[in-house]
Formats: structure tokens, C-alpha cells, sequence
């Protein structure tokens, strides 16, 4: 654990507790804010996944600049690089598979891109790019990315529609879905997206390497604050014409989650480093240390709990996810409250499961 930044391992421990409650709810009816929005704007929920990929940035300058000092052939620098990537996309792939192979139609609900893949995909872009052209090239990619993406959206025509179009099925990302992979409808985690959300990672790289300067940790906070404030204000006035939309990830979506990424990660640096108040951050690093591990477990436990059933006295089958909610949650709370104490009882099982790992000190790198 030594040699850690204790505020980066309980910001990114936050984000996977975040993850894991919002995928997992007990019930369909839930609270606003713990599902996406339906289109254009955002909810709490829109804002995990580019925390997420916000946070890899952050880590990226971390870790590669460590690698980079100790391991002088770049070649091995790609390998690793490109074999964590695969293994994420792998892991995304495979939960996908137990998820859609028993479904009638496994080819339209199985997703060639959902949040792993996406993440495993961004992360080789980014890295590759810190490697080759360090942080100017972040500097860069951050701003151009999501521009280029913008005019692609804009200028891409689309049979039958024409360009420019931005609702769930007549915009140019879900059309080159749909040409690539024949899959289209609104996607998240569309491939010509891949644009901004590698921009997403590029801001946490950019935060990344504010946290390197030879300043104050005072100093620091005052500096991350202020980029915050400043992205968030971008993202506000980008969002007057380009509107804010988690499923195209437009660029004043971008701006906005990495400004609004960037103030929560700096409430948590100042407790943290600043103040030195750490008493409440064990149960965040103990998600923090094993995100990927976690997450994808969490997963697991949610698709298969979601296969297996048993036939109740109504006459209908029901999963056992189903089952253990309305047994014992619709039990003691109305649908949206048994919902919530559905997935914070879950949530419970895998800090569980992390605080033994955590007390073992075993770090499983994905």
C-alpha cells in the first residue's frame, strides 16, 4: 500500500460503489437520480462511467510514468499496455456472453460494446498516447478530440435521414454501429464516441499531472478547484448549442463530468491529503484497490442471480434476484425505498468481500 495516493484509491472506490448501485437495483422502479436520463441531460447516474474513465487519467500518469522510469524498451510498455486492455475487453466479452447466450435473439441483445469494453478500448488509445506524446498530447487530444467528434456527428450523412440528426437512431455514431457492427439504436458506448470518451481520460491525465507538480498539496486543491469550476462552466456554455447527452457522450458532456469529476476528486484530495482526515476512507479503498475485480464480479453475481429461478404460488417464474427482493425487501419497504436497500445490501456483500482482500493486502491488477 505504501507509496499510494489514499485520496485517488477512495475517489476511484467511491466511483466503483456508485457502479455497482445503480446496476443493480432490486426493482424497476427506482429513484430519478439513480437512473440514466432518457435522452439529452443527466442524472447522477450519467455521471459514474466518465468518473470512471476520468479517474484512469489520473492513475495512467501514475503508473506509466513509474513504468516508463523502470523499464527503458517501450516495446514492453505497448505489451503491457495493450495486454491490459485486452484483458478488460475480454472481461467485458465474456460477461456479455453469460448474459445473451440462452436469449431467443443472442444477436441483437448481445453487446460487441458495453462499459468494459469501452473502458478497455479508451485505455489503449490514452495510454498509447501519454507514451508517445506525453502530456502535450492530452493537452491536445482533451479539446480536439471532442471538436472532431462534433463536425463527424454534424457532417456524417446517414441513408434515408441526412447529417446532423442527434435523436436515438438517425445520428451518424449509431449509423456507423449499425455499418460495423449491425447494431445501432443509441448506444453509450458507441465506436465513433470513442473520440470523447479518450478526451475524458485525457482531462484526468491533464489533473494527473497537476498532482505531479513540485507544489503544495494547498496549492494543488486551489488549482484542481479551479479547473473544475472552469470545465464545469464550459460544459454549461457548450451545452446552449451542443446538447448534454450521455448516449452520444457529446462534448459538453464531456466537459461538464470532467469538471464535475474534477471538484468531487478535490473534495476528496484536500480531506484526505490536506486536512489529513482519513478515518471515514476505508470502505472506499477497499473498492479502490480492486475497481475492475469488483465491478466485474458485481456483474457476475447480477447476471446469474438474474437466470436462475423458481416458480412462486402466483403461477409465474421469477428470477432469484426477483425472489430475495420481494421476500424480504418489498417486505419492509415501499417499491423505490426496497429497491435502494436492495442494492446497498449488495453493495455491503462486495465491501465484504473487498475489505478481506484489502486486509490480505492483495491487489489484483486488470
Amino acid at each position: 500500500m505504501n507509496g499510494r495516493l489514499l485520496s485517488l484509491d477512495a475517489y476511484r472506490g467511491g466511483i466503483i460503489i456508485a457502479m455497482v448501485l445503480v446496476n443493480c437495483p432490486g426493482g424497476d422502479i427506482n429513484y430519478k437520480m439513480l437512473t440514466h436520463a432518457e435522452w439529452n441531460g443527466w442524472t447522477f447516474t450519467d455521471l459514474i462511467a466518465p468518473g470512471f474513465l476520468w479517474v484512469i487519467g489520473i492513475s495512467m500518469v501514475f503508473a506509466l510514468q513509474r513504468r516508463m522510469k523502470e523499464v527503458s524498451n517501450r516495446r514492453e510498455i505497448f505489451k503491457h499496455i495493450l495486454f491490459r486492455s485486452f484483458l478488460i475487453f475480454i472481461i467485458g466479452i465474456v460477461l456479455q456472453l453469460i448474459d445473451t447466450y440462452d436469449h431467443p435473439d443472442m444477436y441483437s441483445t448481445f453487446k460487441y460494446m458495453d462499459i468494459l469494453q469501452r473502458i478497455a478500448i479508451s485505455y489503449l488509445i490514452a495510454a498509447t498516447l501519454y507514451v508517445t506524446t506525453g502530456i502535450r498530447g492530452h493537452a491536445v487530444w482533451a479539446f480536439a478530440g471532442p471538436l472532431i467528434y462534433w463536425i463527424l456527428l454534424l457532417s456524417i450523412p446517414v441513408p434515408g435521414i441526412g447529417a446532423g440528426r442527434l435523436d436515438p437512431v438517425g445520428n451518424a455514431a449509431s449509423y456507423i454501429d449499425f455499418l460495423l457492427l449491425g447494431q445501432h439504436g443509441g448506444n453509450p458506448h458507441s465506436l465513433l464516441s470513442l473520440l470523447t470518451s479518450t478526451a475524458t481520460i485525457s482531462f484526468g491525465v491533464l489533473t494527473g499531472y497537476l498532482l505531479k507538480l513540485d507544489f503544495s498539496n494547498r496549492k494543488k486543491t486551489v488549482w484542481i478547484l479551479l479547473v473544475g469550476v472552469g470545465l464545469v462552466l464550459l460544459g454549461e456554455i457548450a451545452g446552449q448549442w451542443i446538447p448534454l447527452n450521455r448516449r452520444l457522450w457529446t462534448p459538453s458532456f464531456v466537459f461538464l463530468t470532467a469538471g464535475i469529476s474534477t471538484i468531487t476528486f478535490c473534495a476528496f484530495f484536500w480531506l484526505i491529503e490536506v486536512t489529513h482526515y482519513r478515518k471515514w476512507t476505508t470502505p472506499f479503498v477497499v473498492f479502490g484497490l480492486n475497481p475492475i475485480l469488483i465491478f466485474s464480479f458485481s456483474e457476475l453475481g447480477r447476471i446469474l442471480a438474474n437466470k436462475k429461478g423458481v416458480t412462486l404460488e402466483d403461477g409465474r417464474w421469477h428470477s432469484l434476484w426477483d425472489c430475495v427482493y420481494r421476500m424480504l425487501f418489498l417486505k419492509i419497504a415501499d417499491p423505490v425505498n426496497a429497491s435502494l436497500l436492495f442494492s446497498l445490501t449488495y453493495v455491503f456483500i462486495f465491501l465484504i468481500f473487498g475489505y478481506v482482500m484489502y486486509r490480505k493486502g492483495w491487489i489484483v491488477k486488470i
